[in-house]
């Protein structure tokens, strides 16, 4: 398919800036693909759509101040670098190795040394890995101070502004746990502990992976062809423990369900075939997966998302569940409806 075809206009005034004020009171549309039926809701309402008997799994992974401005010792030059992971290295136990992301690219080269603008904390470019993405290093627990001493929230650039207190907290789930991610699995920012409880008491069974959000799922596609895109490798992580759990539920005949595109994703990357049907396995790890239609989905039955971005992979990989045809009427009613997009805005359910 051709990228053009996941193209659609994004009025600005159609993307949240801004979270609700409070978490689990934003619109959320209901697409049944039984009868391609749409139905508006409320985000709280999800609780009355997933059953007894069915599992519900979370990404736990949280994002932390991340983004941070340095100055180039070379030629002065102010750069913006978005910390994407730690790169585990043999060798000199005295040096970290990070992935990132910096700013105005073309001022920077192999050797610079890039001063944190507050704490006067160095780190080295070693070299770019594609795009840019950079490989740099720092004595041992340098960025981690750097961090927390002058870090911001790496929000999206397509919010146009800085980021505040309560960003921290909002650009957070309130499940996030294990750190690791530059950017948050937006379809539950509005998930509530109340949610939660309410589901687990209806008999719903609850479990956490991991997938820390990095370039792989905010990537833009830059090819004319979907099928020919590559996803930057993420790591993630299933125990034993929910793996069994999964399992149990897909044998008793319950419903999978995946809160965001990076839960999805974790799952379809563990996925097996067995003699009783697909099931998953535990796993610690980088995936590169990338879904788009054509995919035949193993595990998950159905999503919670938000409304991405045009040309994006995310867009693309809700076309292969939902249907291209019905997903781009969904987007269509959304922007007619007023939906709001993106990662501070509305959600949809897929059944």
């Amino acid at each position: 398919m051709k990228l053009s075809e996941f193209d659609y206009n994004l009025p600005e005034e159609r993307i949240a800036k801004f979270p609700p004020e409070i978490r689990g009171t934003t619109n959320l549309m209901v697409l049944d693909r039984g009868d391609s039926s749409i139905v508006h809701r409320k985000y709280s309402d999800i609780v009355e759509y997933i059953k007894p008997g069915d599992i519900l799994v979370l990404n736990n992974t949280k994002v932390e101040k991340v983004r941070v401005f340095f100055t180039n010792q070379t030629n002065s030059k102010r750069i913006e670098a978005l910390f994407l992971n730690k790169v585990y290295r043999g060798g000199d136990l005295n040096t970290e190795y990070w992935e990132c992301i910096l700013g105005r690219a073309k001022n920077v080269r192999e050797g610079d040394i890039l001063v944190s603008v507050e704490s006067d904390g160095e780190i080295k470019v070693e070299g770019r890995i594609e795009d840019s993405i950079f490989l740099v290093t720092a004595s041992i627990g340098v960025i981690d101070s750097i961090f927390e001493k002058e870090g911001h929230v790496p929000l999206p650039p397509y919010l146009r502004r800085e980021d505040t207190k309560e960003d921290y907290v909002r650009y957070n789930t309130v499940f996030a746990k294990k750190t690791g991610s530059s950017a948050a699995p937006t379809s539950g920012l509005n998930f509530t502990p109340q949610m939660l409880e309410l589901l687990k008491n209806k008999g719903v069974e609850i479990v956490e992976v991991s997938l820390n959000v990095g370039w792989g799922t905010f990537a833009p596609i830059r090819v004319d062809e979907i099928e020919k895109h590559k996803i930057h490798s993420e790591y993630i992580e299933v125990t034993q423990e929910v793996a069994d759990k999964i399992n149990d539920v897909i044998s008793n005949r319950g419903d999978v369900w995946a809160l965001g595109t990076t839960a999805a994703r974790t799952l379809e990357s563990v996925a097996e075939s067995t003699e009783d049907g697909f099931r998953v396995k535990a796993f610690k790890g980088d995936t590169s997966i990338y879904i788009y239609p054509g995919y035949q989905w193993k595990v998950v039955k159905h999503l919670i998302t938000n409304f991405h971005a045009p040309k994006s992979s995310l867009l693309v990989m809700i076309a292969s569940l939902l249907g291209y045809d019905f997903m781009m009427d969904a987007y269509k009613e959304a922007l007619e409806k007023e939906y709001n997009f993106l990662s501070y805005g509305d959600s949809m359910i897929i059944l």
